[in-house]
């Protein structure tokens, strides 16, 4: 979280520059926190039970849809 890139990191940007090569249209979204915030969130509306993992997951994904939704609405 000190502003450096991991290797993760540097293998996305080395993806998306290949798929860019071959045409496709790539938005990379720094997904860190998104974890945190799922469990924040699923903590606060008192959700848990055998599929606390996948409800994470879920709720990671949606944060990160809206992350790139928000952000190209901006461009629009």
């Amino acid at each position: 979280m000190d502003g450096s890139e991991g290797p993760r990191a540097e293998k996305s940007r080395a993806l998306k520059e290949r798929l860019e090569e071959r045409g496709c249209e790539v938005t990379l979204v720094d997904e860190r926190r998104t974890t945190v915030e799922a469990h924040a969130i699923l903590t606060e509306t008192g959700r848990r039970g055998k599929q606390r993992k996948k409800r994470v997951d879920a709720v990671a994904a949606s944060l990160i849809l809206e992350t790139y939704l928000n952000a190209h609405r901006e461009e629009a």
